[in-house]
């Protein structure tokens, strides 16, 4: 499965790439229920060569990385453009490959896990000479400021939303932390980046001090394919992941360790969990 958020977090879009004709479902989250499905136009190729796709805020337009999707023979790597109001490919891009992709909120810019870096203004893409390198995943933040790129050793470079200049890296020292990354997802005001990994993982990182936010959220296992965070709510879906939500409050992460403890936090556990919040008594 491949999955991906549209930019203000208001649809999932996915498709299963082990079926033999890719079909595109649009997941409203705020009514619980899909409210479009496409499919490939009939051609040469299936949904087996389909790597990673993006959608624009309205999710009417996908951007597909794979084999070519567009009919022509012989099928080469390529960004596909598919207009899935009309089920429609309105460009076919060879050379743009690579397993992740990621659209700025304004819909101007596409980086893809090979490091490319596209402008999508002119209808067919252009791509730019320099990028960002090798990426297992990619997220822009809403404000179109930064983005994040995560590597296949758990590392997360922050770049700036021109994609010209690399800010930092946020490094895991979490003990069996070196899953590769898998999905990212920026908070609406970019202080938090969720980061998701292959082994089932999340952490949560604030990007101003580029240090984790308390201890890792756990799921019920396997790759986690998209991330969103929508005010004070962690959206998750994966291959073996079920759609959850995740509440990210003080008081519900409180109730959470509670919940693991026999005991109330201790100033010292306060300080692990909690060290940018006024201690409280807790568990009581």
């Amino acid at each position: 499965m491949i999955a991906a958020f549209s930019p203000d977090g208001a649809t999932l879009v996915y498709g299963n790439t082990n079926a033999r004709a890719f079909t595109a479902e649009v997941w409203d989250l705020a009514h619980q229920r899909i409210t479009d499905r496409a499919h490939l136009p009939p051609g040469p190729g299936d949904s087996s060569g389909i790597h990673a796709l993006a959608c624009d805020r309205k999710s009417h337009t996908l951007q597909l990385t794979g084999m070519s999707q567009d009919g022509t023979a012989p099928r080469v790597e390529s960004l596909t453009t598919w207009d899935v109001s009309r089920d429609v490919i309105t460009a076919s891009t060879p050379g743009i490959s690579g397993f992740a992709l990621a659209v700025g909120p304004t819909g101007r810019l596409l980086v893809t896990a090979q490091g490319n870096v596209a402008d999508l203004t002119a209808g067919s893409p252009i791509v730019r000479a320099n990028g960002t390198g090798p990426a297992a995943a990619l997220a822009f933040s809403s404000d179109g400021r930064s983005l994040a790129v995560g590597g296949y050793t758990g590392q997360t470079a922050l770049w700036d939303g021109d994609v010209r200049h690399n800010l930092g890296t946020l490094t895991l020292t979490h003990q069996g932390s070196s899953g590769a990354v898998s999905a990212l997802a920026f908070s609406a005001d970019g202080s938090i980046l969720a980061v998701g990994t292959r082994n089932g993982a999340i952490y949560l990182w604030d990007t101003a001090t580029r240090q984790p936010i308390g201890s890792p959220l756990t799921t019920p296992g396997g790759l986690v394919a998209a991330l969103e965070i929508t005010k004070d709510t962690l959206y998750v879906a994966g291959s073996n992941i079920p759609f959850q939500r995740y509440d990210l409050t003080t008081t519900a992460a409180i109730a959470a360790i509670c919940r693991r403890a026999t005991h109330g936090l201790t100033l010292n556990d306060w300080k692990t969990h909690f060290p940018d919040y006024a201690h409280q008594p807790s568990c009581g």
